[in-house]
């Protein structure tokens, strides 16, 4: 039996000034997420045994859930600021 992971999962939609204009969309998993390719998974950073260490220590698993939502944000900005970055210059030929 595999363990058990923390799993947070996120639609994630942001608008522009004109709340209608969709500046970015993205699906978002931290730990045991869906399979399809649409969405972008990032690892759990702990897991547990069985559902009893999952119980056990509830602070453990509050805390383990707030890193998979803290991994989740930061997969999020990383998506935003690669759409928005602009292209590098092209270097010139010198001859």
């Amino acid at each position: 039996m595999s363990p058990y992971e923390p799993t947070v999962t996120a639609e994630v939609t942001l608008l522009g000034r004109d709340h209608k204009t969709v500046l970015y969309h993205g699906l978002h998993a931290a730990g045991l997420g869906p399979s399809t390719s649409d969405w972008r998974k990032v690892p759990a950073r702990r897991s547990f045994a069985d559902v009893d260490g999952l119980v056990a220590n509830p602070a453990a698993t509050a805390s383990a859930l707030t890193e998979a939502g803290t991994d989740i944000a930061r997969a999020i900005a990383d998506d935003i600021q690669l759409r928005a970055a602009p292209s590098p210059p092209v270097a010139g030929r010198r001859s």
